[in-house]
This record gives structure tokens, sequence and C-alpha cells, in this order.
């Protein structure tokens, strides 16, 4: 009986050992499955807040942004609102589509009508200024390529050699500094600076910005069209639109020297054009021969450290501060003009 009496007894403690050892392995596992949940609730929620922060950071950016380009583009946006005016106009003047064009498009409720009209100015206005870059590569950079092939057999032989080479001399440096944007003042410019009162840096730093990227565009493809490889057109196009903040830049520093728009303008201008038109058209015909060292214009290294002097040299626009006195000086030129 004693050891009956026993028994039981070591079998009702090992019951409940092994209740309580179980109750605390679950109690234990209960309260990791309570961590885990807090945790990865925890980790939602951050990643929650998270995405809602980068979502608002991306959203004030881009309004930033939005906000930046109209500043900067707001001689862009007048002209876009010019050319929808045009073309209501020139629709309006035609006899049987002027019944279908309603007088209610020049109000302020019908943008998006009005819009439709003003990408189509848009686009013509964009084609018609890559015909004028077209004409000009064609009579300042193929036609000499092919009157100065028939006397030198080595340029007309090496197309895309010859081709880059008047290229970068005609456009790239000396279009760069005479045909810039700081003294040349358009009705519109006018506007711009007298009557809606853009600051004057905004909007040549606006200008020039413009110019690079439509020019970046252009001239790719006008290099494609006269037979140079997409490799390299791609790359003078890079070192054109590079070049184009230094070539206002150094306008400007002749500008500060001579102190006169008109001075700039005839002598120094066209001291460099004849300077050009040697270096491109004369020194091939005496040497006969164009050097193959004008195709290291596509070497990556050489274009990102001109890309890095064209960022330094746009900052050094964006800070110069005698903007208004050149918007004054070009407003008074054109007043002379007119005279």
């Amino acid at each position: 009986m004693e050891n009956c009496i026993k028994r039981r007894m070591n079998s009702i403690q090992n019951s409940t050992q092994n209740s309580t050892q179980n109750s605390i392995q679950n109690k234990t596992l209960n309260s990791t499955q309570i961590r885990m949940k807090n945790c990865l609730n925890a980790i939602k929620n951050s990643l929650k807040n998270s995405i809602n922060f980068i979502k608002s950071g991306i959203c004030i950016c881009a309004k930033n942004c939005i906000k930046g380009c109209k500043n900067i583009f707001q001689e862009k946006i007048l002209k876009f609102c010019e050319g929808a005016n045009f073309v209501i106009y020139i629709l309006k003047k035609i006899p049987k589509v002027r019944n279908k064009v309603n007088d209610d498009l020049f109000n302020k409720k019908k943008i998006k009508q009005r819009t439709k009209f003003g990408v189509f100015a848009l686009i013509c206005t964009l084609i018609l200024e890559f015909l004028k870059k077209l004409v000009y590569a064609v009579i300042f950079v193929y036609i000499p390529y092919k009157l100065i092939g028939k006397v030198v057999i080595n340029v007309l032989n090496n197309q895309e050699l010859s081709i880059i080479y008047f290229f970068i001399i005609m456009t790239t440096f000396c279009g760069s500094i005479t045909n810039n944007t700081m003294f040349t003042m358009s009705d519109r410019d006018y506007i711009m600076l007298r009557v809606i009162l853009v600051k004057s840096n905004i909007h040549y730093f606006g200008r020039i910005f413009y110019k690079m990227i439509t020019e970046l565009v252009y001239f790719t493809i006008i290099l494609l069209i006269l037979g140079v490889s997409f490799k390299y057109s791609i790359a003078v196009s890079l070192f054109t639109m590079a070049m184009r903040p230094l070539g206002e830049f150094i306008s400007l520093l002749i500008y500060n020297n001579s102190g006169k728009i008109h001075d700039m303008r005839a002598s120094i201008n066209g001291l460099i054009m004849a300077g050009a038109f040697i270096i491109a058209y004369v020194l091939p015909y005496e040497y006969r021969a164009i050097s193959n060292t004008w195709y290291k214009v596509s070497n990556p290294y050489f274009l990102i450290g001109v890309l890095v002097i064209s960022i330094a040299t746009m900052w050094l626009l964006w800070t110069y501060k005698k903007y208004e006195k050149v918007a004054q000086d070009a407003v008074y030129v054109r007043r002379e003009d007119k005279l």
C-alpha cells in the first residue's frame, strides 16, 4: 500500500511539474508572439510613415520645380499664349473655317481648347527653329565641305571628320559667342522686362537654359543628317551645349570691359567671325588635311570636364549682379535701332 501511495504521489508531482512547465512554455510563446506582432506593427507603421514622408517630399519638390520652371520660362509661357491666340486669329480669317471657330475660345474658361492651338503653334515654332538651324549648318558646314573637298581630297574623303571640324569652329565656338542671348532685345523680351517686370537674371537664365536644351536636340539630328555617326553627333552636341554658357560669360566679360553693347556687337563679333572663317576654311586648304584630334571630342573625360566647367559657368551667370544694367542698355539699343 505504501508503495502504491508513493507511486501515486510521484505521478501527481510529475503531472503538476509537467503542467507548470507547459503553462510556462505557453506563456513564453504567447509573450514572444505578442512581441513579434508588436515589432511587425511597428515596422509597418514606420514603413508607412517613411513612404508618406517620401511622397510628401516628392510632392513638395515637384511643386517647387513647377514653380521654378514657371518663373524661369515665363517668356516661353507668354510665347505659348501668343501662339495659341495667333492660330485662332488665322483660323478666323479663313472663310470656310471661321464659322466653326467661336469667339469664346479667348475666354478664360476655355483653357483646354485654347491649349490645343497653343501646342500646335509650339510644334510649328520648334519645326521652324529646327529648319533655321539646318539651313545654317548647310550653308556654313556642308557647302564649305563640298567646295573645299573639290580642292583638298583628304577633306572630301573624311566627311565625318570634316563636318565635325567645320561644325565645331563655326557653331560651337563662333556661334556661342556671337549669337548670344544676353544682348538681344525682342519685343517679347521688352514686355517681360519692362511691362511684366520679370527679374532680369531669371529671364536671361531661362533663355540660356532653353537654348541649351533645344540646341542639344536640334544639332544631334542635324549632324546625323549631314552624315555624322550617332556617337559623334551626341558628343559634338553636348560639347556645343556646354559651350553656350561659356560663350555668354565671355560676352559678359567683353561687355564689362567695353561698357557698350554696340561696340561689342559691331567690332568684337566681327573679329571673332573673321577668325572663325580663317580657321575653318583657310587652314584646311593650307595644310591639305584636318587633324584626327578633333575626334577626341567624344572622349568621356573631356566631355565630363567641359560639362563641369559649364555648370560652374552657369552658377556664375546666375549670381551675376549687373543684369539690370545689361537690360537697360539692351532696351536703349533697341530704341536706337528703331529710330
